[in-house]
């Protein structure tokens, strides 16, 4: 089979998308910094402080539900941004913002390109995900990887390729 081509599908509106995650930019950023920090993202701060080695053995030892992503990310983030309420909370606005184009490739995979803005639309001024992405958590890193592997399995199953 020969390589998937980087060129713009038919249809795709590019400039709509960059649009929509510069509104998502702006309404994830509007106070992300203003809160101070709630129960389970100091808890999050002060568990990514840890050595590496240490985060990934209390997870296990622990038995904590989070996946150690989240706070092997932030170990290395505030070490470079440090640990205000913005910098701790910036992986998550990234990711948020990151999901909006991958929205956008599984709806538009799913049902087409309408679909696939819409989903974009609805996700970019959803008050639950710009919670989610001012917050200082694994939820907006789940709701990316999440939706990367739905557009990885539709791709796969479509075109029989398991890149």
């Amino acid at each position: 089979m020969s390589q998937p081509s980087l060129r713009r599908a038919a249809g795709t509106p590019y400039w709509v998308l960059l649009a929509l995650s510069g509104v998502a930019a702006a309404l994830r950023i509007f106070h992300a910094g203003v809160h101070e920090l709630r129960g389970d993202e100091a808890f999050g701060l002060l568990f990514s402080t840890q050595p590496v080695p240490d985060i990934l053995t209390q997870t296990l030892q622990l038995l904590e539900p989070h996946p150690p992503l989240d706070y092997v990310l932030l170990h290395f983030w505030t070490a470079v941004a440090g640990d205000s309420e913005w910098a701790l909370r910036f992986t998550s606005f990234a990711f948020s913002i990151l999901a909006i184009p991958l929205i956008y490739q599984l709806g538009r995979q799913l049902d087409g390109v309408e679909t696939g803005l819409w989903a974009a639309l609805l996700f970019a001024v959803s008050p639950f995900q710009i919670w989610h992405a001012q917050e200082a958590r694994m939820y907006a890193i789940s709701t990316a990887f999440g939706l990367a592997a739905g557009v990885a399995l539709l791709r796969a199953e479509r075109t029989g390729e398991t890149r």
